[in-house]
């Protein structure tokens, strides 16, 4: 795999690692998540999980009605807070497309969330 760097003069090839292993890792926690959110809203992942996510339903039709988005709860603390599974999951989930979200089966999300997961990765290291 190739990669490309928009290198500052002195900066370094582990710079440059650091900045593509710290992205990956973050991007592998992403994957995990969003997939167990999918298992959750799908009946595949424990009660605990599903009853941590709501489904946003807007007061009255909006575009967004039937996008399958969460709702994304407040929080107390911003560092803390925002890292719980019920504030951080439907943070994540939500920027993901419709057509991602709206798979028909766990197999072509899968698919879906590496493509996109790819494109993400490769947009951040350049």
């Amino acid at each position: 795999m190739f990669l490309a760097y928009q290198n500052k003069k002195k900066s370094t090839h582990c710079d440059n690692f650091k900045v593509f292993t710290l992205a990956s890792c973050q991007l592998c926690i992403d994957f995990k998540i969003i997939l167990l959110v999918y298992k959750a809203l799908h009946g595949r992942a424990p009660g605990y999980l599903s009853e941590m996510l709501l489904i946003y339903e807007p007061e009255r039709s909006l575009r967004s009605s039937g996008a399958l988005l969460l709702t994304v709860p407040k929080s107390r603390t911003e560092t803390f807070g925002d890292a719980a599974f019920s504030c951080y999951a439907p943070k994540c989930w939500n920027r993901l497309p419709e057509d991602v979200r709206r798979a028909e089966n766990i197999d072509i999300f899968k698919r879906r969330l590496k493509t996109l997961c790819s494109a993400w990765l490769s947009c951040s290291v350049l």
